[in-house]
């Protein structure tokens, strides 16, 4: 059944029966509404609910949400939290790209081919596109999405879940075997109970539920030395661009491709070997053609409509004449880098007195030295003529300056083979409690640097056995 909580008539029969479910998941996003659709696949008689702060909105409403943080140093951006059912499957961009095994390092509590057989799964349960193609080359990787945007509504079965929305859950705990989460409305407390309690909203807002929930002896125990720490996302910038692409080079088949919904396109990161070598990150890079960008901006941003139908027709007519292999290598070619940085302790998530978060978000000389040394790479097995491509000085100054936050939020409550530096188990339990768990972003030790979004629902459906399986036995 679906509950607003903002109709009262509805809200007392919701809290008329004071009934213990199976599960609680706070939050109706991606990670909330695919986690409730593997558990109903695995056993459908399990009573869970799904509980909302945001209500329905379209994707125009979604765009529209100012929900800004406090930042110290790289931007985090207004719009780069949604809060609505579906989260930011509203308005995604759905890119999928399988997790290579230099992504997912030592750190991690799970092995690789253990968290790769769980991407497949999920990605085939939910019918998301995780192909690659053959003859890859061991620096190169593909990137599949659809032309319009997947909501995770879609997977939401509200006959076999319970959803609760517009309601904000302001603290949980727990009491002998049972969990509660608070929700507080008009100076009245309401309270939900459930056998297991799972953090599925955005990282921030887990983050800034679980400092709210861990304040005195009486509430959530948790290991508030790593609470917070680590946070980070996946900066992108351009970063350079090639002049003269060199001939031998097959350009096409790094742009975006079309194939009916289907779009795609071929990555480039450093050679492991490379990267290990040299102890760098997997940032990886595409290309752009500089002239559709330009129009693209120009397009986006000019408010004469006019102006927009020339631009939109120039721009149909270079992609017509790109067909053709002598126009395509003509064009001049952005070098777009979308970073992974580092785990650093430094970089962190805190909440002031008025409630309010808090993001110090710095690069490190690793990062930095990362985009520098695969822009030159690039550039140097791109180019036809290397020396005269102008090389543009990446400082750290400049790189903060251009570099746009890509909303993919990482970190804060992360896992650690030494149980004092983490905050979850291996199985996603948040350790000091006995019931509640974690499926999101925020629990990744390292964050490669692709759209977490199939790792999440990796973790998801590998935390849907797990817990069908406890609650089976009892526990």
């Amino acid at each position: 059944m679906i509950f607003n909580f903002k109709q009262k008539n509805l809200i007392k029969k919701f809290f008329e029966n004071d009934k213990v479910f199976d599960i609680q998941i706070i939050g109706a996003g991606i990670a909330g509404i695919s986690l409730a659709y593997f558990l109903i696949k695995i056993n459908p008689y399990l009573r869970i609910l799904l509980i909302e702060r945001g209500d329905f909105i379209s994707k125009a409403e979604a765009k529209k949400q100012m929900n800004g943080v406090k930042f110290n140093g790289l931007e985090i951006k207004n719009d780069s939290r949604v809060f609505g059912v579906g989260g930011s499957s509203i308005t995604w961009g759905n890119i999928i790209s399988n997790i290579t095994k230099d992504e997912v390092s030592n750190k991690w509590p799970l092995e690789f081919n253990e968290l790769r057989s769980f991407c497949d799964r999920a990605a085939k349960i939910l019918n998301l596109d995780n192909s690659s193609i053959d003859n890859l080359k061991p620096y190169e990787r593909k990137f599949n999405y659809s032309f319009n945007p997947i909501n995770f509504q879609k997977f939401l079965d509200t006959s076999k879940v319970d959803l609760l929305y517009n309601c904000k859950v302001e603290k949980i705990f727990e009491r002998q075997n049972v969990n509660f989460s608070k929700i507080n409305f008009k100076k009245k407390n309401f309270f939900i109970k459930s056998k297991k309690t799972i953090l599925c909203s955005g990282t921030l807002e887990i983050i800034r539920l679980l400092f709210n929930s861990s304040k005195d002896k009486k509430s959530l125990r948790v290991n508030k030395n790593v609470l917070g720490k680590y946070f980070m996302n996946h900066p992108k910038l351009t970063i350079g661009e090639i002049k003269y692409i060199d001939k031998k080079i097959n350009i096409r088949k790094y742009l975006l491709k079309k194939n009916g919904e289907k779009l795609s396109y071929i990555g480039i990161s450093l050679p492991n070997n490379k990267k290990k070598k040299l102890k760098l990150l997997n940032s990886y890079v595409k290309f752009k053609p500089k002239i559709y960008s330009l129009l693209e901006n120009r397009i986006d941003k000019t408010p004469k409509l006019f102006e927009k139908i020339k631009d939109v027709f120039y721009l149909k007519i270079l992609k017509f004449l790109d067909k053709f292999d002598y126009f395509l290598k003509k064009r001049i070619f952005l070098i777009q880098i979308f970073m992974e940085m580092e785990p650093n302790k430094k970089n962190r998530v805190t909440i002031n007195k008025k409630n309010q978060i808090n993001v110090i978000n710095h690069l490190s000389k690793k990062d930095i030295r990362t985009i520098v040394i695969l822009r030159d790479f690039i550039i140097k097995n791109f180019s036809l003529n290397e020396n005269d491509e102008k090389k543009i000085n990446l400082s750290k100054k400049l790189v903060y300056k251009f570099a746009k936050d890509a909303s993919h939020h990482i970190g804060g409550t992360v896992f650690n083979k030494n149980k004092k530096k983490s905050f979850i188990d291996k199985n996603l339990k948040i350790l000091g409690t006995k019931n509640t768990f974690i499926c999101s972003s925020s629990v990744f030790p390292t964050a490669g640097s692709v759209n977490p979004t199939l790792l999440i629902l990796a973790l998801g459906l590998r935390l849907s056995k797990f817990l069908t399986k406890t609650l089976n036995n009892g526990k």
